[in-house]
């Protein structure tokens, strides 16, 4: 596993739970909510990952969206007639959600210590969240063990410490500029640690995949400045996913 880092001013005094919290805050400003994302949901490649198993579920049946951000997940599945849950850590975020949608969908959580009653959880899934603790992942995945039901879904995404990184170091810590310091962003893993903290978790893994080439390509290319989108679009169908895909996509099982 590797750290991935971020600039901040170096006057940066924010705890781990503030300062997510309040990135979510901004880019719910900038983006203005969920209305934009809800029609994309189902065109993503996580989607397309989880979409069988979603289609096995009962109408009713209790998901959860851990680290939901701009709720768009949680909306969409509310909306195909699930008890779909999205939880935050962003508080600001939270309550704009719960205005838009109802008090019921959204609710202010650490997704390491829900507060949520044990085994009543149908299906999990996680895009992108459970990297961003510098103590690890194993936090997250006990917590989301505890969740499910016997024999129920948990599915999340990492980011993918891929061959691309592990040639090129690219993920060694950088020199921070004048006036900033680093601040820990996130971990990124191989396919086998990732498995392996699962396992560790207790799960039963199912199946893990790199996702994202366009976008892993597109950061390989990023030195070719306003080029590298069209060169990524030509390169990523051809290159393959253990090389640049951004993403790793996993499904594990809580055993019965």
């Amino acid at each position: 596993m590797r750290k991935d880092y971020m600039s901040v001013r170096s006057d940066e005094t924010r705890d781990e739970t503030r300062f997510i919290a309040d990135h979510w805050a901004a880019i719910w400003k900038r983006e203005g909510g969920p209305a934009a994302a809800l029609a994309d949901v189902t065109r993503t490649e996580e989607y397309a990952a989880i979409a069988e198993e979603i289609s096995r579920l009962p109408k009713g049946a209790r998901i959860l969206d851990g680290g939901c951000g701009l709720g768009a997940w949680t909306a969409h599945l509310r909306a195909q007639g699930f008890e779909a849950t999205g939880i935050d850590i962003a508080d600001l975020t939270v309550a704009e959600l719960n205005r838009l949608f109802g008090a019921q969908a959204f609710r202010v959580a650490d997704i390491r210590a829900t507060g949520l009653p044990g085994d009543s959880t149908d299906f999990y899934f996680s895009w992108g969240v459970f990297e961003h603790f510098e103590d690890g992942l194993q936090g997250c995945l006990r917590e989301a063990f505890r969740l499910l039901k016997p024999g129920a879904l948990l599915a999340i995404s990492v980011p993918y410490d891929n061959l691309r990184h592990a040639i090129t170091a690219a993920c060694t810590t950088p020199a921070p500029s004048p006036g900033e310091s680093l601040r820990f962003y996130q971990w990124r893993l191989t396919r086998n640690e990732l498995a392996r903290e699962l396992a560790i978790a207790g799960f039963s893994v199912e199946r893990i995949k790199p996702i994202g080439k366009l976008s892993g390509t597109q950061r390989a290319l990023s030195g070719f400045g306003r080029f590298a989108a069209p060169l990524a679009r030509l390169a990523a169908p051809v290159l393959p996913a253990a090389v640049v895909g951004h993403m790793l996509v996993a499904l594990a099982r809580k055993p019965v």
